[in-house]
């Protein structure tokens, strides 16, 4: 049965007995075995850009993470341990508990290490020699979307070459059945939470931290967070405020710079030389210097380059593709060398050193180790962030339906010209005043462009002139 406004694709295999529900998007190649009610599409795909996303009971359900469990079960293989961590969100929970049964009744011996962050869950493989792990998330929670996060035995996020065998095995429906009486184990290792703190205070000097005497504003802490990582910081000696007022929680780096008013006045009054923010799975870390400039996201790959650049001549770092270019100025201030990577995480964690890892993925490590560095130094965070070299960067997105992605794609190589174009993800053109960059998102029907000139006007015009140029192709086109 196939209802109205559904949308079935060349190359789709239906099982008999099969029902869609109407207004559904069935994509070409799908062999779709189970009824599609929730959600609004079915592929051959699992994974985007960084996990798995979705909304809770639609994309992401109890039958889905004991199916995915089931899948990544089969493909370990009988008897071999998996970590298994998860947030505080009630969703996630649930969510955790049906991948656990998946995984056991691939005959997985689980190590459930209940409610963490997810630098926790990536830790906790290695230190439990694991062979790989999987960790859920909230993302949004106002949205109900949350994400699963799948690791190999380094705690990275998987390849795509391991990405594919589960989805295949997902879709399929291709798991081990093994007999009842060896279904695996659930195991609940020692408190993981504190050993990984154990093991941050551990790899600094304790007492440059200390005699620094540091005055933090502490930006919109989770529960978690504000109990497993406030002891460490006054184990330093930090005197730390939090700021959490009635607007509750942020959910981009955008909302965050829209409180920067109130949050340089809150530093004021409470005599802070920094105020910190750390979403709550404490992957990503931003923060406002003493003189009001936020660093986050590209201007935070920016700032540990710089750290990592000073702290040996000769360093190597891995970007993203979208990385502005004052990272080979700085880079040649060094003596550095830049390897710019595709823009998904996984990309950057096969080619970065593993300090570089732990700075870009683990929001508490980089903090404590961004504090003694400071302290190590005697310099403030501000003085630091002014060795940054100046740079205008842009990005907007677009729609762009899924049909006409490859055709847009295709479109805009074809009408590059004679400007020199880099291929390593998307479409990155190079200009005499700056560069353009156009990225297919690979979860959403969107074009991300990113431009960066010599002024922010040129920026701006780059950026517009790519959203103009990816709107009049589908016009043409259709």
């Amino acid at each position: 049965v196939v209802g109205d406004n559904t949308v079935i694709e060349e190359g789709c295999r239906i099982k008999p007995n099969i029902k869609i529900w109407p207004a559904k998007r069935v994509e070409g190649g799908t062999f779709l075995n189970s009824s599609l009610v929730w959600g609004s599409r079915a592929g051959n795909s699992l994974f985007g850009v960084d996990g798995i996303g979705g909304t809770v009971n639609l994309e992401l359900t109890p039958e889905m993470g004991a199916k995915l469990g089931a899948a990544y079960g089969s493909l370990v293989g009988e008897g071999e341990p998996l970590v298994l961590g998860g947030d505080s969100w009630h969703a996630s929970a649930m969510i955790k508990e049906a991948i656990a049964a998946g995984l056991v009744s691939a005959g997985v011996k689980v190590l459930d290490l209940g409610q963490v962050v997810t630098p926790v869950t990536r830790w906790a493989v290695t230190e439990l020699k694991a062979r790989g792990g999987i960790h859920v998330q909230v993302v949004n929670e106002e949205a109900c979307s949350g994400k699963i996060k799948v690791f190999d035995e380094r705690g990275f996020n998987l390849t795509k070459n391991w990405e594919r065998k589960i989805e295949q095995a997902f879709f399929r429906e291709d798991f081990r059945r093994i007999r009842g009486s060896d279904v695996g184990a659930i195991v609940k290792p020692p408190d993981i939470t504190a050993l990984y703190f154990n093991r941050i205070a551990a790899s600094v000097n304790k007492e440059s931290i200390r005699e620094h005497g540091f005055r933090l504003l502490w930006l919109y802490p989770s529960p978690y967070l504000y109990v497993n990582f406030m002891p460490l910081l006054r184990e330093l000696y930090c005197q730390v405020v939090t700021f959490s007022p009635l607007r509750g929680k942020i959910n981009s780096i955008g909302e965050l710079a829209e409180s920067k008013e109130t949050i340089m006045e809150t530093m004021k009054v409470t005599r802070s030389q920094a105020a910190f923010y750390m979403d709550d799975n404490a992957e990503n870390l931003a923060f406002f210097d003493e003189k009001g400039s936020l660093v986050a996201e590209e201007m935070f790959t920016l700032f540990i380059s710089l750290l990592l650049f000073q702290k040996g001549k000769g360093g190597r770092v891995a970007v993203p593709v979208t990385t502005p270019s004052a990272i080979d100025k700085l880079a040649g201030l060094y003596e550095g060398e830049v390897f710019r990577t595709k823009t998904s995480p996984a990309a950057l964690m096969e080619e970065v050193e593993p300090s570089q890892f732990l700075l870009s993925f683990d929001a508490l490590f980089s903090l404590i180790y961004i504090l003694e560095y400071a302290a190590f130094r005697q310099v403030s965070l501000g003085e630091l962030v002014e060795m940054i070299p100046a740079y205008y960067l842009r990005k907007k997105r677009v729609p762009c339906a899924w049909k006409d992605k490859g055709m847009v794609m295709r479109r805009l190589i074809e009408e590059t010209g004679k400007n020199r174009i880099e291929l390593l993800d998307g479409i990155k053109v190079h200009y005499p005043e700056g560069w353009a960059l156009v990225l297919p998102d690979p979860e959403k029907p969107y074009y991300q462009v990113y431009s960066e000139g010599y002024s922010a006007e040129v920026a701006d015009s780059l950026t517009d002139m790519y959203i103009k140029k990816i709107e009049d192709i589908q016009k043409r086109e259709n």
